[in-house]
């Protein structure tokens, strides 16, 4: 008998540290069940509400996004005609892209389009930028190497016979 007293007294403390490491830590019995499923309620609604707020910034973002992509093309076709010192495009021009690259010191603007050969013509006509101008033809290609206006660099226009892809392309630095 008096080894067992002996092995508990070696093994006691140890053993009394294990269980309690091992037991689930006890309920909290100075609050009551309604308080716990308060607490319970304000962390759903709060997640619930950070959710919403999430969904509502990324719908933001996504919707300025596509306002700014608006305001570029926009902007970017009306500063690519004056720098190119051309005409509105032809009512029948389709497939219109507006490429805009360059910071606060370069600005760069590569517009094109596809529009009927008879349309393009009149268009390149009534332009005060090509209107004078002899293209230089490359195959099916010609290229109007245009007086930039507006302060920019370089202007050019660039008409596929082929396709009647029109690029528009000028830059400022």
């Amino acid at each position: 008998m008096e080894q067992n007293h002996e092995m508990h007294g070696r093994t006691g403390d140890a053993f009394s540290r294990l269980l309690e490491s091992l037991s689930p830590v006890p309920r909290d019995f100075d609050r009551s069940p309604k308080e716990e499923t308060h607490f319970v309620n304000a962390r759903r609604v709060l997640t619930r509400t950070l959710i919403v707020f999430a969904v509502m910034f990324v719908g933001v973002a996504i919707s300025g996004y596509a306002m700014y992509r608006s305001h570029v093309t926009a902007n970017g076709l009306e500063v690519a005609q004056k720098w190119a010192r051309m005409s509105p495009l032809p009512e029948t021009a389709t497939g219109l892209h507006v490429e805009t690259r360059g910071g606060p010191f370069t600005r760069e603007f590569t517009i094109r389009f596809n529009a009927p050969p008879d349309d393009l013509d009149s268009w390149l006509n009534s332009s005060p930028g090509t209107s004078n101008l002899k293209p230089v033809v490359n195959g099916r290609s010609r290229v109007y190497n245009v007086e930039p206006g507006n302060g920019a660099m370089h202007a050019e226009v660039t008409v596929d016979d082929d396709t009647n892809l029109v690029v528009i392309h000028t830059y400022w630095s």
